[in-house]
């Protein structure tokens, strides 16, 4: 079985975490009661504003920027470690 250790003093595994963080930037919180239903994630974050928070975790590590026709719904994002 796969285990996966985090260690919050190495600095690539903190910057993993924020780039996921800063990804979804803007989105807004919503607050249920999950008592009786069920709600599923809903992201109410334009294309645009995620292209803009895509592109500025890219210019952070040095990767090569996205365009907008890069993205495509559903969005498929990867982190590498």
């Amino acid at each position: 079985m796969l285990r996966l250790k985090f260690d919050p003093k190495l600095n690539f595994q903190i910057d993993a975490i924020n780039s996921v963080v800063n990804l979804f930037k803007g989105q807004s919180k919503k607050f249920f009661n999950y008592t009786f239903q069920i709600f599923p994630n809903i992201l109410n974050l334009p294309k645009e504003r995620i292209l803009e928070n895509l592109q500025e975790i890219q210019k952070r590590n040095g990767l090569p920027l996205s365009t907008i026709n890069d993205l495509t719904e559903p969005y498929n994002f990867t982190i590498e470690i």
